[in-house]
């Protein structure tokens, strides 16, 4: 979040399990980031409910970074360390590029159909050719969490990074409205954005470089340990 630009963290933790607050804001500290622990009172109502519980925290920020900590991303060998820092795309892309318009960005990256009913997917078509020096940046067509019956040719997955504006809050509670009393998914309130073209312009989809390990199984977890230890030693 730092490297990407940020000023102020708001850490959303769980009611039911104890958060270290005091190492986290002394790392924060050391990062020159405020930080901001908001409890989100219904802990098992989905990442759209926590989104939701720190809005009264962001005060007048009309866009805004959303990081996934479960979901890691590590440098490749020949690449740079901004490869492991998808956020910092997202951002850069969104106040330089006129293509996106200043519409929500999400990082992804492509999984093939066996694996595509663990992750939210995003559906897109290709806009232009990527270059070195521009990531592959693609518009969606629609988002699902989760799909029983993913497309049979292209699955992005979403990586855990987003950079959205205001406007989320608006389809987070519409969504919220149909769906009551369940857990209520940010890809559907993305995917409400998506399909919809009015006030905000769609959604596009930015295909990062960097290894993505989403840590939901324990081969992932070793996997982000023997990376992690690698990383540190560069």
């Amino acid at each position: 979040a730092a490297n990407a630009g940020a000023s102020k963290v708001i850490l959303v933790i769980s009611p039911d399990y104890a958060c270290p607050k005091w190492p986290i804001s002394k790392m924060a500290e050391a990062l020159a980031l405020s930080i901001q622990f908001v409890e989100q009172p219904y802990a098992k109502e989905g990442l759209g409910h926590a989104i939701m519980a720190a809005q009264p925290a962001l005060g007048n920020r009309e866009e805004f970074g959303i990081i996934l900590p479960d979901n890691l991303v590590f440098p490749r060998p020949q690449n740079s360390d901004l490869d492991a820092n998808p956020l910092a795309i997202l951002w850069d892309l969104y106040q330089h590029n006129p293509k996106v318009g200043r519409a929500p960005l999400v990082a992804v990256q492509p999984v093939g159909q066996k694996n595509a009913p663990r992750f939210g997917i995003a559906t897109t078509y290709r806009v232009g050719v990527p270059s070195p020096q521009l990531p592959n940046i693609l518009k969606i067509l629609r988002m699902e969490e989760k799909p029983a019956n993913p497309d049979p040719i292209e699955n992005y997955a979403l990586t855990g990074r987003y950079i959205v504006s205001y406007d989320l809050f608006d389809a987070l509670w519409i969504s919220s409205e149909r769906i009551p009393y369940n857990e209520l998914q940010l890809t559907t309130a993305l995917n409400s954005l998506a399909i919809r073209n009015e006030r905000v312009p769609g959604v596009w989809a930015v295909e990062h470089p960097g290894i993505w390990i989403p840590c939901d199984t324990p081969d992932d977890l070793y996997t982000a340990s023997k990376l992690a230890r690698r990383h540190v030693r560069r």
